[in-house]
């Protein structure tokens, strides 16, 4: 395993301020790790597994999922470079895993993560000095209404993906940003909404890491329908 030598934060912009809400490392193997900012808040979850389908998730794990643990709560999602993903949720003492591709195999774009945030004033309000490989996602012009955000990784020069070039299409309202998060990985954070689909906030940070289908070890980009 390789260890972690650069990270770059996520912050959400609102108002002047910023909150501290997403993290994402990657170690001397090209082995990424990522999470939530403030994991270690957390009191309570519940996990679920579900088909995405092809117009988004909707997701009610407090209905049909199970309770997860603290260890699970405040535990980070692995992609090592081997191929091999580590979930935050465990069955007995073992972490979830599954496979895809090795990192060497993507040619460009890796998803990594889809967020649908708390309400923002739920999330840390952060001081810290914001660096060159961070990244401050602005999301005043949502005029606070609910959004989801979209992270993945990618080369440096490779070309928008289609899944993203098409949110402008599905969401009326977006924002992204980009950052290095070493000499040849970039990390970019898609933050959308339809304040007709996503109306309302949800109590708590819903998070979904799409495994590949059973026929592919390439991942399945995790976009949200609603709230």
């Amino acid at each position: 395993m390789g260890r972690p030598k650069s990270i770059s934060r996520v912050f959400l912009a609102y108002k002047g301020d910023h909150y501290a809400f997403y993290w994402v490392s990657v170690g001397s193997d090209r082995s990424i790790y990522f999470g939530s900012s403030i994991a270690n808040w957390f009191k309570w979850g519940f996990n679920d597994k579900v088909d995405l389908p092809a117009e988004g998730a909707r997701i009610a794990p407090d209905v049909y999922g199970r309770e997860m643990n603290e260890k699970e709560l405040s535990a980070k999602h692995s992609l090592h470079s081997s191929g091999v993903a580590l979930l935050p949720t465990r069955v007995g003492t073992k972490r979830d895993e599954y496979r895809i591709n090795a990192m060497e195999e993507y040619p460009e774009h890796l998803p990594l993560v889809g967020v649908l945030p708390m309400p923002i004033h739920r999330y840390r309000k952060s001081e810290k000095k914001i660096r060159a490989e961070d990244i401050v996602l602005d999301v005043e012009g949502f005029a606070g209404f609910p959004f989801a955000v979209l992270l993945y990784a990618h080369r440096e020069a490779a070309s928008v993906p289609e899944v993203v070039k098409g949110i402008p299409q599905r969401y009326p309202n977006f924002v992204s940003n980009s950052a290095n998060l070493n000499a040849d990985l970039k990390i970019t954070a898609v933050a959308y909404n339809d304040s007709e689909r996503f109306s309302f906030w949800r109590c708590d940070e819903y998070v979904v890491s799409a495994r590949p289908s059973l026929d592919s070890l390439e991942s399945i980009w995790p976009l949200f329908a609603a709230t």
